[in-house]
């Protein structure tokens, strides 16, 4: 049985002047804490911001933490909250229920490590740099 994620970050685009017919006065929509950045100023829809999304996501599934919990320690969002603990502090912040007792130092370095450094890479401010550094860090 192999899990999958679907249908996260897709903003939907809606015609604000009239919603039934084509106009090219469009506003963005999505989930606070899950939309990229630069839908707030009017970027279109892009690739950039499912990777946005999906990193939002990732870290929220390893952190058991919403987006915009407000018990961050005076965070604005996840991603802020899991930047100030990368990569000194992860195990503090990490989903009480993903860790066990056997947990070693290497399986530490090996798999909860490059999970965050995937999802910080994704939610990264500029969408130009989404991922750069993990597709260079592949080839």
């Amino acid at each position: 049985m192999v899990a999958r994620v679907t249908d996260f970050g897709l903003a939907k685009i809606m015609n604000i002047a009239e919603p039934y017919k084509e106009s090219s006065s469009f506003v963005t929509k999505g989930t606070i804490g899950y939309v990229a950045p630069e839908y707030g100023s009017g970027s279109p829809i892009s690739m950039d911001g499912v990777i946005y999304s999906y990193g939002v996501l990732l870290l929220e599934m390893f952190t058991e933490r919403r987006p915009t919990a407000s018990f961050m320690n005076g965070m604005t969002s996840l991603v802020d909250f899991v930047k100030t603990a990368y990569p000194d502090n992860l195990l503090e912040i990490l989903d009480a229920n993903a860790t066990y007792n056997g947990y070693t130092q290497d399986m530490t370095q090996l798999v909860i490590y490059p999970v965050f450094r995937l999802g910080l890479a994704c939610c990264k401010e500029s969408p130009r740099e989404r991922m750069k550094r993990i597709m260079k860090s592949r080839n």
